[in-house]
């Protein structure tokens, strides 16, 4: 993967999330174009970017969001850890596999957030579990909508046209 081409990608991506967040969503909810990108990442690319693409976009995201510096980093970094070891048997061009990753990232989220803002401040702070569940569902069902899109960038991003030949 090419650094450049992806550090305007994460750029455009982050911008996006940022701008729409509130005109897509309502009180909290809404997809998640970042974990989307960071799953399609997580799928498509080679092994070693498949594992630090995602943890760049949620470093990213973390610098845009009020959620404590390093959840969304970490998250998504385990997330695309897991989506690594089982790609093998996943076909990712299929819509299926793309919404069933996003949703992979989205559940890891759920989970992780509320128990890192309990670690952090020993009472239950923070986005609250439907918001983030609900959040996550909109999330895949937008990941087979824009992951078609992100196909098209395979070329510049430097990614193989093949996905299922992997290191």
């Amino acid at each position: 993967m090419r650094p450049f081409a992806f550090a305007i990608l994460a750029y455009l991506t982050l911008g996006l999330q940022l701008g729409l967040g509130d005109i897509v969503g309502w009180g909290g909810w809404g997809p998640n174009l970042v974990l989307v990108v960071a799953a399609w990442i997580a799928v498509r690319a080679q092994a070693e970017f498949a594992l630090l693409g995602p943890l760049l976009l949620g470093l990213g995201h973390d610098l845009i969001t009020p959620m404590p510096f390093g959840l969304l980093a970490f998250t998504y970094g385990a997330a695309g850890l897991l989506t690594l070891r089982m790609r093998k048997s996943l076909i990712p061009n299929a819509p299926v596999v793309q919404a069933l990753v996003a949703l992979l990232f989205g559940v890891l989220l759920t989970v992780l957030s509320p128990m890192f803002h309990w670690i952090r401040t020993y009472e239950p702070t923070g986005p609250g579990w439907p918001t983030l569940l609900l959040s996550a569902v909109l999330s895949t069902i937008a990941a087979p909508l824009v992951m078609p899109l992100l196909e098209t960038l395979t070329e510049p991003l430097g990614m193989r046209r093949n996905p299922r030949i992997f290191d």
